[in-house]
């Protein structure tokens, strides 16, 4: 998909180049565009534009052309400004901008279009695109050319039946601007930085699926004006360089001013493409192998001003939420045996002043008053700058329950904490309260069973998906999609026979945890025994629960019992009686049966040999016969006048008699119309029998047998009292 669809994307900017100006100047500052499936192959986009309004009383446009490109393929549609569109935005500031004295000179609008496009075709490389004259005339870096916004996708390989694809979106949405989901505002793509001050800038897209992401810059159609360039696209300072984080999208920026214009407002674009892998199965050679795919990409236009920073005001210090630094908070709570701990604050301080032997900071036990020993604090931050609002205190051993307070004292070199403007915190000025709850276990692999036992999974035979769940919930993003996190052994099999799994199906992931996994296999499973082993898969990890804790290796049996037709024991008749039985053949999807039937059960009349064929609905076949044996039966007359066994009452409510006059040991069973015995009893030396029928109403089989073998049968009715 990269191959083509940057060879559509310079088609695209060289159409952009060339094509004339719009009559109307619209001040465009940013755009960017993203997209979600509807149905079918039908997708709604949907598209940001602001708009640089101060001074200016030209209106946004009314509506934008979306264009779809693929190879062999094209479509267009309408994206329609929405009736929300138009509100002021300001622009925002990062999280731990200082307060500077800002020229109060911008002013933005947002507006939002949108509309729904149908591709007429799939492929890996559809290039959705759409355009507006012009970039700002007011930016200092990029020349003045076509401001466009696009996007990628691939319903190739992840085809829109089954990946109903929704693209990354940027973190600025709210929720009374129609769009993705529920998200919440981060950031807008218009921000503002005050001069020699450093900033980690979060441009980061919300990702949905667990899939990879990769960030880069790109560059603008009209390309950069001297001196900026690519790798130098805004003032700055040249410690460090201005990148962006291939993996988490975050930028490291320290602007200063610009030759001859210090105190001076000075407006920027940069631009940045945020592109999506998912793991899938190729056929390769035979075998399914997992490959990475590129699934989708999206682009922001980013709009910077720079403004002077000449005066620092003195500034307070506060912990924050390590999540958002700009939430001052007086407390967090832990919910495992974290180590380190994370700390944030509201404000940078110097690096050098954040004593690596933790010497400057204090963690007691609230209830024991009891000092927890720290043995060092770091800030990765200050591997690459001289301020840091982030750090990390390493404990040498776990935190047990309980609650905690952590303040600043003097430590050893003197002082506590240093902002960068020299301001230093006060001993004991700000506490934060820690609340420990105790480790979370790992928690092992499970069998969800109805009959209480959860240490076997037990599937039907030739199955090739089979659920796994977690005594625990485990992250979803550390379950591999492609199933590297498992793998199934034969345990029959004197040499390791693994059978291959392809996919691993996260049932449900809506708040990031998961305890059902369903594991599907390129090959059925055939019955016998098996164990499923937890391994590291291809991200390095095994698990991982809420306390981020690894799972360790671990295996759990699996068993694939062999389907079994019992039609029972063979059926001995007198020769001179009539044959009639009819044979079931319970728990199958497909019979067959040597008598020709197709059904469950037959009829049968004579003697002989019977045997019946059953299927699951797997394939899996199981096969049973039975005899019907005749036999010449002695011990009582052939005449039908023979009165040697008299069966009284028939019908009966409950109590059958027997009066013989053999008088040597008598066998008595009772068989019901399915052919299960319900009654059996030997009688010796009796000539006289009573038992009672424990069924309920029906017609019943009565048996009755010497020494030498079966001699005579009654039908038996049982009637209601």
């Amino acid at each position: 998909m990269v191959k083509q669809s940057v060879r559509l994307i310079l088609v695209f900017f060289i159409f952009c180049l060339y094509r004339p100006a719009d009559s109307h100047a619209t001040h465009t500052s940013a755009m960017e565009l993203y997209f979600h499936w509807v149905s079918d192959s039908t997708y709604t986009f949907t598209l940001t534009f602001y708009r640089n309004c101060q001074g200016f009383t030209a209106s946004a446009p009314f509506a934008f052309t979306l264009n779809a490109i693929a190879p062999g393929a094209s479509a267009s549609t309408g994206l329609v400004r929405l009736p929300t569109s138009g509100n002021n935005v300001p622009p925002l500031t990062p999280n731990n901008l200082l307060s500077c004295a800002i020229a109060n000179t911008l002013c933005f609008e947002e507006y939002v279009y949108r509309g729904n496009i149908t591709l007429p075709a799939k492929s890996r490389d559809w290039f959705f695109y759409t355009s507006l004259c012009c970039t700002p005339t007011e930016t200092d870096n990029v020349s003045s050319a076509s401001m466009e916004a696009f996007a990628g996708m691939n319903n190739l390989d992840f085809p829109d039946s089954l990946a109903k694809n929704i693209s990354l979106v940027w973190h600025t949405r709210r929720p009374n601007i129609p769009g993705h989901l529920s998200d919440t505002i981060i950031n807008y793509p218009i921000m503002t930085f005050c001069e020699m001050r450093q900033y980690m800038i979060d441009q980061s897209a919300k990702e949905y699926d667990g899939d990879r992401v990769k960030y880069e810059f790109l560059t603008f159609v009209g390309g950069f004006v001297s001196p900026y360039s690519f790798t130098y696209p805004l003032p700055q300072d040249t410690l460090p360089a201005f990148n962006i984080d291939t993996a988490l999208g975050s930028i490291i920026y320290k602007p200063i001013p610009p030759v001859g214009t210090y105190g001076s407002v000075k407006l920027y674009l940069i631009l940045i493409k945020a592109t999506e892998y998912r793991m899938d199965t190729d056929l390769v050679g035979g075998n399914y192998v997992s490959v990475e795919k590129e699934i989708s990409y999206i682009m922001r236009n980013v709009f910077i001003s720079t403004t002077d920073s000449a005066s620092c005001p003195d500034l307070s210090i506060s912990f924050s939420d390590t999540t958002n630094p700009a939430n001052a908070i007086s407390s967090i709570g832990i919910t495992c045996d974290n180590n380190p701990i994370e700390i944030a604050l509201t404000t940078p301080v110097l690096c050098n002043s954040i004593d690596s032997n933790a010497s400057n900071i204090k963690l007691v036990h609230i209830s024991t008053q009891d000092t927890i020993n720290i043995l060092k604090s770091e800030s990765k931050s200050c591997s690459f700058s001289n301020t840091s609002s982030t750090f990390s205190i390493y404990l040498d051993s776990a935190l047990s329950g309980g609650n905690y307070r952590l303040i600043f004292v003097t430590g050893t070199d003197g002082n506590t904490l240093v902002s960068e403007c020299g301001l230093e915190l006060e001993e004991y000025k700000d506490t934060l309260f820690i609340n420990v709850t105790p480790a979370l276990p790992h928690g092992v692999l499970v069998a969800d069973s109805t009959d209480g036992n959860t240490d076997t999974i037990e599937v039907e035979c030739r199955t090739m998906n089979m659920f796994v769940y977690t005594s625990y919930p485990v992250k979803c993003n550390t379950v591999k999609q492609d199933g590297s996190d498992f793998y199934l052994v034969d345990s029959n099999s004197t040499s390791v026979i693994v059978v291959p799994i392809f996919k691993a199906i996260k049932t449900s992931c809506a708040i990031g945890y998961i305890s059902k996994i369903n594991l599907q296999f390129t090959q059925p499973i055939e019955a016998g025994s098996y164990k499923l082993y937890l391994q590291d898969g291809k991200d390095g990890n095994t698990f991982r629960n809420a306390c981020h804790r690894k799972w360790p290796y671990m295996s759990i049996d699996v068993n694939v019992p062999k389907m079994e037709v019992d039609l029972g024991s063979d059926i001995v008749i007198c020769s001179r009686d009539e044959v009639d039985v009819t044979l079931y053949a319970p728990k199958g999807f497909t019979y067959v049966w040597n008598t020709g039937g197709f059904k469950d059960s037959v009829n049968v009349t004579n003697f002989g040999t019977y045997w019946v064929q059953v299927w699951t609905n797997n394939g899996c076949l199981s096969i049973d016969t039975i005899e019907i044996i005749e036999k010449n039966c002695t011990g009582i007359s052939e005449s039908s006048e023979d009165n040697s066994i008299v069966v009284y009452p028939n019908p009966t409510t409950d109590l059958v008699n027997i009066e013989t006059d053999i008088n040597n040991s008598i066998q008595v069973d009772v068989f019901n119309i399915l052919g299960d015995k319900v009654y059996s009893e030997n009688w010796k030396n009796k000539d006289r029998i009573q038992f009672s029928i424990p069924e309920k109403n029906g017609i019943y089989l009565l048996q009755v047998s010497d020494d030498t073998g079966l001699f005579k049968s009654f039908k038996i009715l049982k009637t209601g009292n």
